[in-house]
């Protein structure tokens, strides 16, 4: 059976909820503010490709309809991964309300450098991301061409000597961990597509928020396009 969309006009208000119809299960979204309903056949968001387990570097997706709002169409970069262990990583495609002239001294340019949601843990923590390799001590590998921290006061003269920013330096509070076995429990319940990273390390370091996500998930290929049929919940923007 396929879905059906049906808009009426109502207000601010949104709901994800599950329900039965004919055998079969649906997940229907509604948001009252010029309002959509949309019930969705859940066998469209089943994965029949087989899910990789992943490696450090990775990106993990959310699922459409994970409604937690740190990781809401999130992209996540797993800069530490290790089966026996806990992992950790960063949210790339959530912007914060501060930037990095907020929270840090000694920036010395007018432009605004924007501060992004890591994840939940450690929220009054700075983390940086950057394909900068060499050019900033201790930096710590995350793959060939992918770096994250480093020496924070080459990164200021880097910045306010004019380096380029976007696509080569990101600056996170926060950040995203799992237990031993957590994540990989998670991704066999498809809460997490895993796509590797390409060369183009920089793309990385480009973007943000939904449209971020669904250029992301396009990479992941034909199994995953039912996932850009489904809205984003708009309560959480």
């Amino acid at each position: 059976m396929p879905f059906r969309i049906y808009c009426i006009k109502l207000y601010y208000y949104s709901q994800l909820f599950e329900f039965n119809f004919a055998k079969r299960s649906y997940l229907c979204y509604f948001c009252l503010s010029n309002i959509t309903i949309m019930a969705v056949n859940k066998d469209l968001l089943h994965l029949r490709a087989k899910q990789k387990f992943p490696t450090k570097g990775d990106l993990l997706l959310a699922e459409p309809f994970l409604v937690e709002k740190f990781f809401h169409r999130s992209a996540i970069c797993l800069v530490e991964h290790h089966e026996n262990t806990t992992s950790m990583g960063l949210v790339l495609n959530h912007k914060s309300d501060c930037t990095l002239n907020d929270v840090i001294e000694g920036i010395e340019i007018d432009t605004e450098i924007p501060l992004y949601i890591g994840g939940p843990l450690s929220d009054d923590r700075l983390f940086y991301m950057h394909t900068l390799g060499n050019i900033i001590p201790d930096s710590v590998e995350v793959v060939p061409g992918l770096y994250i921290n480093g020496d924070l006061r080459i990164i200021k003269s880097y910045i306010n000597s004019g380096g380029k920013i976007e696509g080569h330096l990101r600056f996170f509070l926060g950040y995203s961990g799992w237990d031993r076995s957590q994540l990989h429990e998670e991704i066999q319940k498809n809460t997490w597509a895993v796509l590797p990273i390409d060369d183009n390390r920089n793309k990385y370091l480009r973007g943000c928020g939904n449209a971020y996500w669904e250029q992301r998930v396009v990479e992941l290929g034909e199994d995953y396009r039912p996932w850009l049929i489904c809205p984003a919940l708009v309560s959480l923007n």
